[in-house]
């Protein structure tokens, strides 16, 4: 185990446990119910990520908003946090130049993709 550890990079390291440190703080200040549903997924600066497992909790969450910020701002030396949800069974979005396109012909593909860009200018 502490072979592995030698492995992982010292900033690595310390972002880890600052989003144990930071679960563990949000997990003490939620409802037992919703303990399980929500987790750390990024500590950036002072915006902490919170991973969802569903719309019904991102609500729920959405509540106790206020109780989490007091608990990590309490926890954090005059630190003030931020905090952004995200639904983690929401799928991605696919960006307009991701689409799928099925053609017949490499030419029907240049000729498509040489109108596509004509049309983007207009």
């Amino acid at each position: 185990m502490k072979r592995l550890i030698k492995l992982i990079p010292p900033v690595a390291h310390q972002q880890l446990g600052q989003i144990e440190d930071k679960q563990r703080i949000i997990s003490q200040a939620l409802p037992k119910k919703m303990r399980p549903h929500v987790n750390v997924t990024g500590v950036d600066e002072l915006v902490i990520t919170l991973s969802v497992d569903g719309q019904h909790w991102s609500n729920n969450l959405r509540y106790h908003q206020q109780a989490l910020l007091e608990a990590l701002n309490a926890n954090s030396n005059g630190k003030d946090w931020q905090l952004k949800i995200r639904n983690a069974q929401s799928a991605p979005r696919k960006a307009k130049d991701e689409e799928i396109e099925v053609s017949h012909s490499k030419r029907q593909t240049v000729e498509r993709t040489r109108l596509r860009k004509l049309l983007n200018r207009l």
